[in-house]
């Protein structure tokens, strides 16, 4: 594991290790867009689905949509779900099976966004950075 923090970050306490919720972060929802539907409900249902700013997303069916349509495209993004002035860009890194063991994250500042430079080049970033580390895949039967 390693966090190369540059010198705008938001949060310098957010360390290699930190535990974050999996429902409002992106490198959690990545992670979960990996797992069987039975599993993320699991996880939903043995988590306390707490409401960190206003924009946090608590409803689980809206939850669930958004790993599904994570899984469809292969990243996730959030904004001011966690940390407020935050928008993180992050895809799953996975193993042979597909299943996640980590994520490639990208955060920057709100005031440092340009939706039309930064969407697809982040996204476009995170997708090939994780596919790059991630195990081969391979048929398991």
């Amino acid at each position: 594991m390693q966090r190369i923090v540059s010198r705008n970050v938001l949060h310098p306490n957010v360390i290699v290790g930190t535990r974050l919720p999996a429902y409002c972060t992106a490198p959690g929802l990545a992670l979960l867009s990996t797992l069987p539907e039975a599993e993320v409900d699991a996880l939903l249902d043995a988590s306390t689905l707490v409401r960190h700013t206003p924009r946090t997303i608590v409803d689980r069916r809206k939850i669930k949509e958004r790993v599904a349509v994570a899984h469809a495209r292969g990243f996730v993004r959030t904004e001011d779900e966690y940390f407020l002035s935050d928008i993180s860009t992050a895809a799953p890194i996975t193993d042979a099976r597909g299943r996640g063991i980590g994520a490639i994250n990208v955060a920057v500042s709100r005031a440092r966004w340009e939706p039309a430079r930064d969407e697809q080049r982040f996204a476009d970033l995170v997708r090939s950075t994780a596919f790059a580390v991630s195990a081969p895949r391979r048929h398991v039967a």
